[in-house]
């Protein structure tokens, strides 16, 4: 059986990976149980192959053999720090995100709703570059058109983004800057359902890759201050005259503090503090003259507080490390943290003065992040099953076939779309016997994609679902005949689904080269070898038996044969299988 393992796995600079550090196999995977609660780093004699994919799975989304072998065959301290200070590697070659160009020169977002767009028109004659008809009925037609076409098509734009940005997990040389990205999407959660201008979250997108990895509090900053955070949380309504507390009240209670460390008395008096702080389009702006320049009382200090001031006063209080800690801790370790451990991951932040690559560094070489309450221990959410899945097969993107948003939406975790400000709930939600089966159903589909059906078209919107509509309009207008508005929403929808294209490539797979490459020679050696590749855990006993009955059936109990016409379908079929185990909802 070690045949199948004993491959030799091409390091950085060409040399071959230390078989004792470096083999493929579930051996010395979690640690002993003394290990629970100890942040002190993991010593070079208990480094391991199953023990980098580890690292590799939690602070990235896996990798191939290759890849994992490269982490194991270096020193704990190299392979984090190889990881965190990610850098010195080169990511140039990841393409950016390329536009449809929807948006022409000089339309302003918050003119593109229909609410905003047909009272325009009325009072104006024209908007968002459309006139409105002279005389008739009917007038307002062009410009309802005008602004369905720009939600349905924002709408589309969004999802080749969450597209893009799942492919860039993929490809990317830098796993643990994507993973962060993701991390903060949840942490600091803003939805395109409200926006409605997907411009602005690739803005914040871009800002949370930039500084994901870099000191909590000049991120907090650059959210305060991000254009779709002060949409999504009205701060651009937040002036002197009428403070608006949303911005305020979440930044204490979501992104920096938690639930019961403050009053609502310091909520009302750290909106004041952020009146002002508004956008343009895409740029921040702080308008000094809608500033409340008045003094202000938060958390039993008084002065003339400005954002920045109170942002430096949250972080000032005890709760803050402890609860950015602890959050950082449930995604990349697990959920349960005992007082002990959690002040002493306080204390890191503390000690560091909120720079995140000490705390990230502590945490993937502890002990602790290898113990057996850690390890393997935590549910995939669905963009990291879908983006693991493409890493470890040795794709370059995500499938355009099957269809990753339908596939993430359906399953609850849609890019640009958490279900509202305290982002997704993650670990066990994600996985029941309906979730389970459509995950199985989507790794099928991207071994088998043409087995997948053509998309569905609805009014020309080619394999489009939707969550609800984009908006609705006000009744007052059909009931002066001015436009028809269900008309105006096929048209613009049509348009829409006409000028946004969808890539539908499937995946270029072959597996039948890559176990042939790895030295696997018999279906035994088949299922050891894909388990060890895909899986964070061995298969039970029993799943494995059944597994093992279906390639022996399948071979009828001979060596695989790897130029027989349909050992490709074979293989994948058995690689389906594997990947439908609970087993592989682990990570």
């Amino acid at each position: 059986m070690r045949s199948a393992f004993g491959v030799a796995l091409v390091l950085l600079g060409g040399a071959a990976v230390p078989s004792s550090a470096a083999s493929p196999s579930f051996e010395r995977g979690a640690g002993p149980a003394e290990w629970i609660g100890d942040l002190s780093p993991i010593p070079v004699s208990e480094w391991s192959y199953a023990r980098a994919g580890h690292l590799l799975e939690r602070a990235g989304f896996g990798g191939t053999p290759a890849e994992i072998g490269r982490l194991a065959a270096m020193a704990p301290a190299e392979a984090v720090a190889a990881l965190v200070h990610y850098e010195t590697v080169d990511a140039r070659g990841l393409p950016p995100f390329d536009e449809t160009g929807i948006y022409p020169e000089g339309i302003e977002p918050y003119m593109l709703g229909v609410r905003e767009a047909l009272p325009a028109a009325i009072r104006t004659g024209e908007a968002l570059g459309v006139k409105v008809k002279e005389s008739g009925r009917m007038r307002l037609q062009p410009v309802a058109e005008r602004s369905y076409f720009f939600l349905w098509a924002d709408r589309l734009e969004a999802g080749r983004f969450g597209h893009w940005w799942a492919s860039r997990m993929v490809a990317t040389p830098r796993p643990l800057e994507e993973r962060m990205t993701l991390f903060w999407h949840d942490h600091f959660a803003t939805s395109n359902q409200k926006l409605r201008y997907y411009k602005r979250m690739a803005r914040q997108n871009e800002t949370m890759r930039r500084y994901g990895t870099a000191n909590f509090r000049d991120l907090l900053v650059l959210m305060s201050q991000d254009p779709a955070m002060i949409w999504w949380l009205d701060n651009r309504l937040n002036v002197k005259e009428n403070p608006n507390e949303n911005f305020a009240r979440e930044i204490m209670e979501l992104f920096a503090l938690g639930v019961g460390n403050y009053t609502e008395e310091d909520i009302r008096e750290a909106a004041r503090a952020f009146t002002g702080w508004t956008s343009e389009h895409l740029e921040f702006i702080d308008r000094k003259e809608n500033h409340d320049e008045g003094e202000k009382t938060v958390f039993g200090r008084t002065g003339n507080f400005d954002g920045y001031q109170i942002i430096d006063l949250i972080l000032e209080q005890e709760a803050a490390p402890r609860f950015i800690a602890g959050k950082l801790y449930r995604y990349f370790s697990r959920e349960e943290l005992s007082e002990e451990l959690h002040a002493e991951l306080a204390q890191v932040l503390r000690d560091h003065d909120w720079e995140l690559k000490p705390f990230l560094t502590t945490l993937f070489l502890s002990r602790d992040f290898y113990s057996p309450a850690s390890y393997a221990t935590q549910i995939k959410s669905p963009v990291v099953m879908a983006v693991s899945t493409a890493r470890k097969l040795g794709l370059d993107a995500v499938p355009g076939t099957p269809d990753f948003r339908s596939f993430c939406q359906l399953q609850g975790q849609e890019l640009l779309y958490p279900p509202n400000v305290a982002g997704w709930p993650g670990g066990r939600t994600w996985i029941n016997p309906a979730t389970l089966i459509a995950r199985a159903n989507y790794v099928g589909e991207v071994l088998f994609p043409e087995r997948v059906p053509p998309p569905r078209r609805r009014g020309g919107m080619t394999g489009m679902s939707m969550t609800r509509s984009p908006s609705a309009l006000s009744t007052r207008f059909n009931q002066s005949q001015e436009y028809d508005s269900p008309t105006a929403s096929r048209a613009g929808r049509r348009r829409a689904a006409q000028t946004v294209k969808i890539d539908r490539r499937p995946a270029v797979v072959d597996l039948a080269g890559q176990l042939r490459e790895a030295g696997v020679g018999s279906g035994e050696d088949a299922v050891d070898y894909l388990a060890v590749r895909f899986l964070r855990v061995p298969l039970s006993e029993q799943r494995r038996a059944a597994v093992l009955d279906f390639i022996e059936g399948e071979l009828d109990g001979n060596p695989i044969d790897y130029e027989a016409p349909g050992t490709e379908e074979v293989l994948r079929s058995l690689l389906h299988l594997i990947l439908s185990a609970p087993e592989y909802q682990l990570s």
